[in-house]
């Protein structure tokens, strides 16, 4: 059984890099995209998020990692989880703007998560999930999780240490966004 699933995660990794490669190459025009030279800077106003569903592929899970790495310029880091029988493992990763696959050993730690609604936005102190996942991003614990559904097979979990009161408005803005590509 245990081959079978690791024999999944790498055609799947596979997959999901070649879908990173392709948008990256498809979004290389883009003016939020940068050069690993940059130093990355996070982008505060989600008000950009608006033309986030343009130039989205049609297939479901292709979808889901494109909005994913297109979130990556407005939150620190970044979790993509899929859901597999409510366990949910890290398929991909964004640090400061890098978006990369998770390796077959971040991916094999499981997590269970809280039942929510679809766009339902739960935050918590960042570090329930860098303990957890034993991640030094943010060692000074400045950040908040949001974890956000944006369909029942997949989980993002968003941190941010831009302050509570700025993130609401802002999350309502992605919460919006995020309607309007998955479910309208």
């Amino acid at each position: 059984m245990k081959d079978i699933l690791l024999e999944t995660w790498g055609d799947l990794s596979l997959k999901l890099e070649n879908i990173l490669q392709e948008n990256s190459t498809s979004e290389s025009r883009d003016y939020r995209s940068r050069t690993l030279q940059q130093k990355f800077e996070l982008q505060v106003n989600f008000q950009d998020l608006e033309s986030m569903s343009v130039g989205l592929p049609s297939n479901h899970i292709e979808k889901v990692v494109a909005v994913f790495k297109r979130l990556s310029p407005y939150f620190q880091h970044g979790l993509l989880l899929e859901n597999r029988d409510q366990e949910f493992s890290t398929v991909a990763f964004f640090d400061e703007g890098n978006v990369q696959v998770a390796s077959s050993i971040f991916h094999a730690l499981k997590l269970k998560l809280p039942t929510t609604q679809h766009l339902q936005i739960l935050t918590t102190p960042g570090s329930v999930f860098t303990k957890k996942l034993q991640l030094s991003w943010d060692p000074a614990n400045k950040c908040k999780a949001y974890l956000v559904r944006p369909t029942s097979d997949f989980a993002y979990i968003l941190f941010s240490p831009v302050p509570d009161l700025w993130m609401q408005d802002q999350m309502a803005l992605l919460v919006k966004e995020l309607k309007n590509i998955f479910f309208e």
